[in-house]
């Protein structure tokens, strides 16, 4: 311990309080720009590049690509969408983009908070976070993925055996509540895989 003691964060140059603030302003800005740059490309870049001709009538940007891809991947053959309301299509659409966005971008994000706080960290600090870090983004994009793959299928299946019990007769869903579920499962399980590791840093911690 009095070896931990003795260590010194790696960047000894101390920074005004204005200095800090404006790094901070400069890699927000980065990260702002970053998502917004994929944000607009998910709205507007055309998912299928063809002739000039072609995509006038077969324009369909990025984002609409990804959506049928989920939804042909977790949506059963039994179970209908529908919009509920004139403006949920639109909601979608670019709630979707800025979703997406966010995880693309996700890297970008990332780097820029690590070399904001790296310089501040101590030795000691830095060898427990890492491998912290790089154990808890692997299990939460493994809990994502198993969330999107398996759990999101399973959970419409399993609700539409109830639709019957219940006098339903059209087997139909919003598509603001199809995909905000499948956003919620997805998290969820997500965050679910991490408890290993969240456990291991609160016992390391001594908190639990």
């Amino acid at each position: 311990m009095a070896g931990e003691k003795s260590e010194k964060p790696r960047n000894m140059k101390e920074m005004t309080l204005l200095e800090h603030l404006i790094e901070l302003r400069d890699r927000a800005k980065v990260c702002l720009i970053t998502i917004g740059v994929l944000t607009l490309l998910m709205l507007v870049f055309p998912a299928q590049l063809t002739s000039p001709e072609e995509l006038l009538y077969m324009y369909k940007p990025l984002v609409s690509l990804i959506l049928d891809w989920i939804n042909s991947m977790v949506r059963p053959e039994a179970l209908e969408l529908f919009a509920g309301t004139i403006t949920a299509p639109l909601e979608v659409y670019f709630i979707a983009a800025l979703i997406f966005a966010l995880i693309f971008s996700s890297p970008v994000v990332g780097y820029e908070i690590f070399k904001y706080v790296d310089p501040a960290l101590y030795p000691h600090e830095r060898r427990m976070i890492y491998p912290f870090l790089a154990a808890f983004l692997g299990l939460f994009a493994a809990g994502l993925g198993f969330g999107l793959y398996i759990i999101a299928p399973f959970t419409f299946k399993a609700m539409l055996i109830f639709f019957p019990y219940t006098g339903v007769t059209f087997s139909g869903i919003s598509i603001m509540d199809f995909y905000t579920t499948i956003l919620i499962v997805t998290l969820a399980t997500g965050i679910v895989f991490t408890t290993p590791v969240i456990l291991v840093l609160l016992v390391r911690v001594g908190l639990i």
